[in-house]
């Protein structure tokens, strides 16, 4: 299997500062649709990942959950936080998913609404 190569418009993806640059995300955007729609980054400190960029392409893998996986890594995270998040969820102790997440803040959220010693009170999820 040959190594994929990536286009350098592709690069913006993983680049936190292209996206407050709608000039500069949108024109990368605009070349991968046209020239390269299912493109490649490699991008360090990022893992390297597939950028779909046409929105029927996106919509048909959010069809196909059995062929298309979001997992391991639903998230752009460095390399670094990749690996410290996956010793956690080995330790049972890792976030696994975006609703996970929310569940957890809310949850805090509620706890921190109740006063010692009062009466418990429901608190909206």
């Amino acid at each position: 299997m040959s190594t994929p190569t990536m286009d350098d418009a592709a690069k913006v993806l993983a680049d936190p500062t292209a996206y407050a640059d709608d000039a500069r995300l949108h024109a990368a955007l605009t070349r991968l649709r046209a020239h390269n729609p299912v493109a490649w980054v490699d991008n360090p400190p990022y893992r390297p990942f597939w950028a779909i960029t046409k929105h029927a392409d996106i919509m048909a893998i959010e069809r196909d959950n059995n062929l298309f996986l979001s997992e391991p890594r639903p998230l752009l995270v460095t390399a670094e936080a990749d690996d410290f998040g996956k010793q956690q969820l080995e330790a049972g102790t890792g976030l696994r998913t975006l609703i996970h997440i929310w569940m957890i803040r809310t949850i805090a959220r509620c706890a921190r609404s109740v006063r010692i010693g009062s009466a418990p009170r429901p608190c909206a999820i």
